[in-house]
């Protein structure tokens, strides 16, 4: 099992997601990407190649994943979610 952390920001962003969207979020992160990350996540390209995304709905969950860990890096729609991680990250 990953330990996983979240970026300061994500907290606000899960609550903004309707109530049943945050209680589905928390189940697949426990779930899934915190059980088998490498599997249910797509790798990303570019600048953020060393990323992953998982799908859920019409958000997405941008995470990094290390040895034993899991970053949650940003969860948003898809249209915003590309342009948010990289302005968190300092990626052009």
């Amino acid at each position: 099992m990953y330990k996983i952390y979240y970026h300061p920001k994500v907290a606000k962003e899960i609550e903004k997601l309707e109530k049943i969207d945050s209680l589905l979020l928390k189940k697949i992160i426990e779930d899934k990407i915190g059980v088998k990350p490498t599997f249910v996540g797509k790798n990303l390209q570019g600048s953020l190649k060393n990323y992953r995304s998982f799908r859920f709905g019409k958000y997405r969950i941008l995470y990094k994943v290390t040895k034993d860990k899991i970053f949650i890096i940003t969860i948003a729609l898809r249209k915003e979610i590309y342009s948010k991680a990289k302005k968190r990250l300092g990626l052009k």
